[in-house]
């Protein structure tokens, strides 16, 4: 299921805030069901990390969309409180935060 996280969060960059917004809703509906779990989650948006410098050259602004979706997962529980720790502790290398997590477990 992380391909579909990873998916739905690029799908709406070029789109607008309304459009994001509801893909951050269906996350927590979706996290709140049992649907995705928060594994599930993570692995997605640590590949976002590892694909973000080519995904900003089709659409400048998606680090910025990106850091909102992270604060929202956070927010609203399906990624962890301490998702940016482990950005931040790992460079942003989604193979290190995925092993991070891991380990946090």
């Amino acid at each position: 299921y992380h391909e579909v996280v990873k998916r739905a969060v690029i799908f709406p960059m070029p789109k607008t805030k309304y459009e994001q917004n509801l893909i951050s809703k269906l996350f927590k509906y979706l996290s709140d069901m049992g649907a995705i779990s928060e594994d599930q989650f993570i692995i997605g948006f640590a590949r976002i990390f590892d694909e973000l410098e080519d995904i900003c050259l089709d659409t400048p602004e998606a680090g910025d969309i990106f850091q909102a979706f992270v604060f929202q997962g956070m927010e609203d529980q399906y990624l962890p409180g301490h998702f940016m720790l482990m950005v931040a502790a790992s460079s942003g290398d989604g193979e290190q935060i995925r092993r991070m997590h891991q380990e946090f477990q």
